[in-house]
């Protein structure tokens, strides 16, 4: 997990992120490591930062090194607007950052994903009827299988046709991968009585898995900072889904952007339960008992109770308790809007409202202090309390401004800058190649 934040107003922004990654193993997390970067310039020399959080990899390569390939490839070129750079991105993604063999592993390890899944499926199946009857005969082991893959395959057909793909939108990435599954598939069935046409079931279900549902590690992207053509700051941030054969799924979960009306914005990103009590002064927790548990509680705990008072005393008729329950539960309903709608003034008049209009003035430097500020109070809470320290470790700070470009307030490295000089010379002398090629061409 993670946490990162991203503060604007008219003279720039800033982010910063936690270093916190989680290594997992089998499904079950083992160890969290303090060492990651979550932090670059998506440009060397324009003025334009990127984010991740989730997983730390796609499609089997690190974030980082998709992003600074992109960054050589980009070089010296900029864009009018962050739209035109998030563009550009994603055209990085689906044609140019992943190689073949990166997509049939993909393909490979979801098969497995889900054959070991059918597979539990069908032990689980055996030992029930070994249970209930003491033994079990050839045919009932290969009968469990069987309704195993039927149950699989149905359940991930029905999703297939809720998300409305044609199998003719899937099936040129399906003969693609067809033999890479079947390969698979074969070595795993070995010692399974699965045949005929359950197994075509098993490899169809395999291929759509892996070509239509998203990946199990789903990573978040945010690009910010300025384009070309732009005066004020703006972020946008996408959850990736997957990338297969060109093809990229995402959703896009913000899109902020600084105004002469709009002065000011604070956005959280992953774990984000502190930043919220600051922002908001009530926690999200607190916020989600109020959305959910009081509303049931008004429209149908109250209103029960109420009704049986009533009825017990003789004010309502007996017949008519379910009229009185349904008029005092929509009542109800009424009372939890009001509530929670003076909750939000009450956040947005004296907390909210209050930071905001104070952000909008905000040097660069205090707005890198903010964003620090937070995610510290985030690492902080999980150190002081009995929970897994899934925020922490140094934090890294840019500060990205329309005249000076991307600026790093701090930032760790793996190395000790006054030892390697040469990393800071060859850096530079490779940005001066880069400008003297493109002059040239």
């Amino acid at each position: 997990m993670t946490a990162e934040l991203i503060v604007m107003n008219k003279n720039g922004l800033a982010l910063a992120a936690d270093s916190a990654v989680t290594v997992s193993a089998g499904g079950r997390a083992t160890k969290v490591y303090n060492t990651a970067n979550k932090l670059f310039m998506l440009s060397k020399v324009h003025p334009v930062g990127v984010m991740i959080y989730g997983s730390a990899e796609i499609m089997g390569l690190p974030w980082e090194i998709v992003i600074k390939r992109f960054r050589e490839r980009l070089g010296y070129r900029s864009f009018p607007s962050i739209d035109e750079y998030v563009d550009s991105f994603f055209n990085h993604l689906t044609s140019e950052a992943f190689a073949p063999e990166c997509y049939i592993a993909y393909v490979r390890q979801r098969a497995v994903d889900l054959f070991n899944a059918i597979a539990s499926d069908a032990d689980e199946r055996v030992q029930k009827t070994i249970q209930e009857h003491g033994e079990i005969e050839e045919e009932d082991i290969e009968a469990a299988h069987a309704d195993a893959v039927a149950d699989a395959y149905n359940h991930i057909r029905d999703i297939q046709r809720q998300l409305k793909i044609k199998r003719s939108d899937i099936a040129e990435s399906m003969n693609t991968h067809r033999d890479v599954v079947r390969k698979t598939i074969n070595d795993l069935l070995e010692n399974r009585p699965v045949k005929g046409s359950h197994k075509r079931k098993l490899i169809d279900a395999c291929l759509i898995a892996a070509i239509v549902f998203p990946s199990m590690n789903q990573s978040g992207l945010v690009i910010a900072g300025f384009g070309d053509d732009d005066v004020f700051p703006s972020a946008k941030a996408f959850d990736i889904l997957k990338i297969l054969d060109g093809n990229i799924q995402f959703l896009p979960t913000f899109e902020g952007s600084v105004t002469l009306d709009n002065t000011a914005q604070i956005k959280a990103f992953a774990q984000s339960n502190e930043t919220t009590n600051f922002m908001n002064g009530v926690s999200g927790r607190i916020s989600e008992y109020i959305d959910d548990d009081m509303k049931g509680i008004l429209s149908g705990a109250y209103s029960e109770k109420v009704t049986e008072l009533l009825v017990q005393e003789g004010i309502v008729p007996e017949e008519k308790g379910d009229d009185c329950k349904a008029r005092l539960g929509h009542a109800g309903l009424g009372v939890h809007s009001f509530i929670k709608s003076s909750v939000d003034d009450i956040s947005a008049r004296e907390f909210s409202g209050p930071v905001v209009r104070a952000v909008a003035f905000f040097s660069p430097t205090e707005m890198a202090t903010m964003a620090e500020t937070l995610l510290s109070l985030e690492s902080f809470r999980q150190q002081v309390t009995l929970r897994s320290e899934t925020v922490g470790g140094p934090i890294d700070v840019a500060v990205i401004t329309r005249g000076d470009g991307y600026i790093w307030i701090k930032r760790k490295h793996y190395f000790k800058p006054e030892l390697n000089h040469q990393f800071f010379s060859n850096y530079n002398r490779n940005m001066e190649v880069e400008s003297d090629d493109q002059d040239n061409g």
